[in-house]
């Protein structure tokens, strides 16, 4: 894995001036922590719940709509569906459309210098140390999918370097306070790939990488009902005389259905 750490960016408006201290030190140390990202690497802890939370923000950041879809990324034919998938998501028009608007935001409250500046530092890093991630996960002959997806998260690095850049900005805050981009960035830290909305379906689309997907997408809910009794069921319980006594231990079949 890459480990190169970066040389300091110094930022500066449009004039040549240098940019407040505390805009220098958010976009750099965001820039220094994207190779440490767990790319393509979800944790063994991750909750589903967790996950819905952040995908359902970034949506309302974004300004859109859609139901939520989980995808496996384990296969050679994993890596090639999740590359297709993300192509097929630039085709969304509602997608589309808020991308081009959080982007549009940010790029007309930018100084052009630091813009690009940031811009292509975080692109390069996150791109060296996702893209290593990546074939590292992916199958040999996957390679070429594996890499491009790796240039899907350094773009959305990247323009989350914008919106570190623009924290402060009054313009940008007023149409995106939460951020956007920031927001589906936090979706690549959790070791997951985002492709968007699909066109032909119209689902958010997220693909997880090397969890087994059914276990993931069950274990909650089965936690959820651990200790509660099942459909059928047979449970110890004790009951109330009318005098107040309470009776020996007896067996009671409890029938229930429950989502």
């Amino acid at each position: 894995m890459s480990t190169n750490k970066l040389s300091h960016l110094k930022l500066q408006d449009d004039n040549g001036n240098d940019l407040p201290q505390e805009v220098q030190e958010r976009v750099n140390n965001f820039i220094d922590k994207l190779p440490t990202i767990p790319w393509f690497k979800p944790s063994k802890d991750l909750k589903k719940s967790d996950v819905d939370k952040q995908i359902n923000f970034t949506l309302e950041c974004f300004g859109v709509k859609a139901s939520i879809e989980y995808k496996t990324l384990k296969s050679e034919e994993d890596w090639s569906s999740a590359l297709a998938s993300a192509w097929n998501s630039a085709r969304n028009s509602a997608w589309n459309s808020a991308w081009n608007s959080a982007w549009d935001s940010a790029r007309d409250s930018a100084w052009n210098s630091a813009w690009n500046s940031a811009r292509n530092s975080a692109w390069y890093s996150a791109m060296a140390s996702a893209r290593d991630f990546a074939l590292a996960s992916a199958w040999a002959s996957a390679r070429d999918s594996a890499r491009d997806s790796a240039r899907d998260s350094a773009w959305d690095s990247a323009w989350a370097s914008q919106e570190a850049l623009l924290e402060d900005n009054e313009q940008f805050k007023k149409a995106y306070p939460n951020g956007a981009f920031k927001q589906l960035f936090k979706l690549w830290e959790m070791g997951l790939y985002p492709v968007g909305i699909l066109e032909e379906t119209g689902k958010f689309t997220v693909y997880v990488p090397e969890i087994d997907l059914d276990t993931w997408l069950n274990e909650e809910e089965q936690l959820a009902n651990d200790g509660m009794p099942k459909q059928g069921e047979m449970i110890e319980a004790r009951y109330k005389t009318e005098c107040g006594v309470l009776s020996n231990w007896f067996l009671v079949k409890f029938v229930c259905s429950y989502e």
